[in-house]
Order: C-alpha cells, then sequence, then structure tokens
C-alpha cells in the first residue's frame, strides 16, 4: 500500500511540476519536436527524392538498362553507344529480348534546377513511359516538340505551347504526361543528337527481357558475351543503389541528421532537468525529509523528462507531416517520405537521448544532503 501510495505521489509531482513551469515545459517540448522534424524531414526529403526518382525510371517498360562500361548513369551526360548495338543485341540473343530502346540524355535548366531530358523516338514512348499517356495535348512528332510530366509543369507554371531551353535550342511544349514517367521532359531523340552534333549515338538502351523470370540470367549472359565485354547491365529494379552509389555521402548525411536530432533530445533535457533540480532544491529536501528514497527521487526526474520527451516527439510527429504536406505543395517536384519505421527510430532515439539526459541532474537530486537542501534559499 506504501509503494502505490509513493507511485501515485510519483506521478502526481512529475506532472505537477511540468505544469507549475509552462514555459520551461513548452520551450522544452518545442525544442525536442525540432529535432525530431531535422531528422524526419531532412532525412524524408533526401530518400524521398532518390525513391521517386527510382520509381519513375521503374515505370519504364523494360527490365534492364544496357550502358557503356564505367559510365555513371545519374551524372554522365554522353553518348557513348551506337545505335546499332540495339539492333546486335536482338541478333545475338534473339527472341530473348523483347526490345532495346536507344535513349540519348541531355540536361536543361529550368527554374535554377537541373533536369534530365530524354530523347527518344515518338514510337517508343509507350515503352518508355509504360502504361502512362499525355493527359494535355499530344506528343512530339518532330525535332522542334517536347513532353514534360504534369509535376514539372505544375512547379513551373508549364502550358501547353510554351518554350523551353535545352543547350540554348528552344523545344515547344506539346504535350504534359502523367506523373511517373521515367523523366520530367522528354524530346525527339534526333534533337538532342543534331545538338551534341553526334548522330547515330545513344547513351543507353532499355532493354525489355521477353521473360522477366529470367532477366537476371539474360543481364549475365550480356556482359559474358564476348561481344559485349565492355559493357554493363544494371537490373531496373537496382536503379536505387546505382542513384545512392553517385550520392557517396547520402548514407553519412542521414547518419548525421539521426545524430543532430538525438543530440538535441539530450541537450535540451538535460539542460532543462537540470535547472529543474537547482530550482527545486528544498522540494528536494522535504521529499527526503518524508522518507523519499534516492530512486523515487531519481526516478521523479527521470519520468518527468520521458513526459517532455514523449510530448515533443508527438509534436514533432505532426510538425513533420504538416511541413512534408506544405513543401510538397509549394514545390510539386519534391518528395518528402515519411516512413513508419525512420519515424520509429527517430521517436525511441529521441526519448532514449531524453532519457540519457536525464539522468545526470536525477543523480545530482538524489545525493542532495536534506539538511543542506531544507536550508537552501
Amino acid at each position: 500500500m506504501l509503494l502505490n501510495a509513493w507511485g501515485s505521489l510519483l506521478k502526481h509531482l512529475s506532472i505537477a511540476n511540468l505544469v507549475k513551469r509552462p514555459v520551461r515545459t513548452t520551450i522544452s517540448v518545442v525544442a525536442v519536436a525540432v529535432g525530431v522534424v531535422m531528422g524526419l524531414v531532412l532525412v524524408g526529403m533526401t530518400e524521398g527524392s532518390l525513391g521517386e526518382v527510382a520509381r519513375r525510371m521503374q515505370n519504364a517498360d523494360a527490365d534492364l538498362i544496357y550502358h557503356a562500361k564505367g559510365y555513371d548513369l545519374v551524372t554522365d551526360f554522353s553518348a557513348p553507344l551506337s545505335e546499332r548495338e540495339g539492333e546486335k543485341l536482338k541478333e545475338v540473343f534473339g527472341d530473348r529480348i523483347a526490345h532495346a530502346v536507344p535513349v540519348f540524355v541531355e540536361r536543361m535548366i529550368w527554374l535554377n534546377r537541373g533536369h534530365n531530358v530524354f530523347g527518344i523516338r515518338p514510337d517508343d514512348f509507350g515503352r518508355v513511359a509504360r502504361g502512362l499517356g499525355i493527359v494535355k495535348g499530344e506528343l512530339f512528332i518532330d525535332t522542334t516538340g517536347m513532353v514534360v510530366d504534369e509535376r514539372l509543369a505544375a512547379e513551373g507554371n508549364i502550358a501547353l505551347g510554351d518554350e523551353l531551353s535545352v543547350r540554348g535550342r528552344a523545344f515547344t511544349v506539346t504535350g504534359i504526361a502523367e506523373a511517373g514517367v521515367p523523366v520530367r521532359a522528354m524530346v525527339h531523340i534526333d534533337a538532342l543528337r543534331e545538338i551534341e552534333d553526334q548522330p547515330g549515338r545513344v547513351t543507353f538502351f532499355f532493354v525489355k527481357s521477353a521473360d522477366p523470370a529470367k532477366r537476371r540470367q539474360l543481364a549475365d549472359d550480356i556482359v559474358a558475351h564476348k561481344t559485349f565485354r565492355n559493357r554493363e547491365v544494371v537490373l531496373l529494379g537496382d536503379y536505387y543503389k546505382v542513384l545512392a552509389g553517385s550520392f557517396k555521402g547520402l548514407h553519412q548525411f542521414i547518419g548525421a541528421m539521426v545524430v543532430v536530432s538525438s543530440g538535441i533530445s539530450f541537450l535540451v533535457i538535460l539542460l532543462a532537468m537540470y535547472t529543474t533540480v537547482v530550482e527545486r532544491t528544498r522540494e528536494i529536501g522535504i521529499l527526503k525529509a518524508i522518507g523519499a528514497s534516492k530512486a523515487f527521487i531519481m526516478r521523479e526526474i527521470v519520468v518527468e523528462s520521458m513526459i517532455l520527451c514523449a510530448a515533443g516527439v508527438a509534436l514533432g510527429i505532426l510538425l513533420s507531416v504538416a511541413a512534408g504536406a506544405v513543401l510538397m505543395r509549394a514545390f510539386p517536384q519534391l518528395t518528402v517520405e515519411l516512413t513508419v519505421t525512420r519515424t520509429l527510430l527517430v521517436s525511441v532515439l529521441g526519448i532514449i537521448a531524453g532519457a540519457v539526459g536525464a539522468l545526470y541532474p536525477a543523480a545530482v537530486a538524489a545525493a542532495r544532503d536534506p539538511v543542506q537542501a531544507l536550508m537552501y534559499e
């Protein structure tokens, strides 16, 4: 019964102390929430944007990307292949290959951001944008037209008939494609070849296996064949790994954000709890004088910090969801992914960091001499 009484007192004291100091409680909760927002939104923007690019590429009606050995699919915009290699692939592997679509990649700047442009043949649009069509206007039919996706059109306020420039050459927007097509903008492949003065050249091929279940075997056979020994093949399902590999600091950045968000929780709780211990010296002395143990005093401080952290984490999650929605509305091309796994990880780390941050103030409070504490002014 005595234990129940002390437990009830512990719960009452923790909540009462937080309510008694509303300003400090609010600041502490908000500070912890800021750490959670940093951990969720910044990482969500990074992984979300890369994931969205990978998913768009995987929407192509293909299983493999065939390219030159050593070529970087993310940062390289050269055209090291001959279009005749697509015919050679089908000649060597016969009916194992359903199609090999040539793609010429170029870069354009729009709204101070770089965007990839695919040069394709109009007849190959269905193979590149599997199942996704033109929602406004029509597909380009010559080397003067361009198709952009809905997200680029929304962010850039692009309408049919507008002109966009690629390496100084103007293209007229003839159509707007559904969001989810592999790239933000597409033009006729010959237009990009003319810009670069590289007739007959290709950046890579989208290759469709006649039997998708055997696509990995097809990839292995292509690179093993002596005709294609200076070529590489990437499974389209592995494109996210290719992206992550091109941004070598990605995982370090994510780790740093998680550490920073946890560090904020730790420091905020450490400061808040240490300050409250100093302010409540006489109160602690009274508790010890009426029989409160060191363990009880420590638990009271830790429980108080856990309540602060839990409130901060909850607020941080709500703010992260709101921030993600606002960012994606303001910047339609931006993708912020708030996954359950990452949310749980950041939440647990925030609460643990807060609990650890309360240990030192709790130990200081438990070590107070009751007589000196009662004499404290």
